[in-house]
């Protein structure tokens, strides 16, 4: 029964977020607004640079990111490191429409706050991660919502099968306690990916 129930929550999820993600690919073109008075550096020293919020215009709020906006994480990786030579327009669209799409959409429509009810893993281990030492299975409920999460490395490499479908939270979240409103908003994800580096 939780098989059934979790294969159409995905379904269901998965066809929801697409809608925006498709969509997000013209909508993160628009003008966004840029708060520089709001300017910090990065958190990691080597990347020199700063971030600000970025935003797309508040009707497109479905598409945008509260907690990064466009300018990507706080450390400074994705804009000094991943795309150090991209000009500044294209990283903008691309943290929104392609590495985060439909970011706020994904997190606060779709997404499930662990304060809201107890959080069960239904099969499987309590606890896996995209790693060498967390690899595993769990399907974990809570409320009507699911999570299904499956890291088979392959042999001794750094690659592994990495199925991720659902809500992202597991048992470990139960209770937990944040500094940051947005952290207790477990997003929705769907992905599948055959050869993932998880070194």
């Amino acid at each position: 029964m939780h098989a059934l129930k979790a294969g159409a929550f995905f379904v269901a999820g998965f066809a929801a977020q697409l809608i925006f993600i498709v969509t997000g690919l013209f909508v993160c073109l628009l003008p966004k607004s840029k708060d520089k008075s709001k300017c910090v550096p990065f958190t990691v020293p080597s990347n020199i640079g700063s971030w600000f919020p970025v935003h797309l215009p508040k009707w497109a709020w479905y598409w945008d990111n509260d907690r990064d906006g466009a300018r990507g994480d706080h450390r400074g990786w994705y804009w000094m490191e991943y795309m150090p030579d991209m000009p500044d327009a294209f990283k903008y669209w691309f943290w929104l429409a392609i590495r985060n799409p439909a970011n706020n959409f994904k997190r606060y429509v779709l997404g499930f706050d662990v304060r809201t009810a107890t959080i069960k893993t239904i099969y499987g281990v309590d606890y896996v991660r995209d790693d060498f030492e967390s690899t595993g299975f769990q399907l974990v409920k809570a409320g009507h919502r699911y999570h299904l999460y499956y890291v088979k490395r392959y042999s001794e490499s750094n690659r592994a099968l990495v199925i991720e479908l659902g809500n992202k939270f597991q048992v470990r979240h139960n209770g937990a306690t944040y500094d940051s409103e947005h952290k207790y908003f477990k997003g929705f994800t769907f992905e599948i990916n055959f050869y993932k580096d998880i070194s």
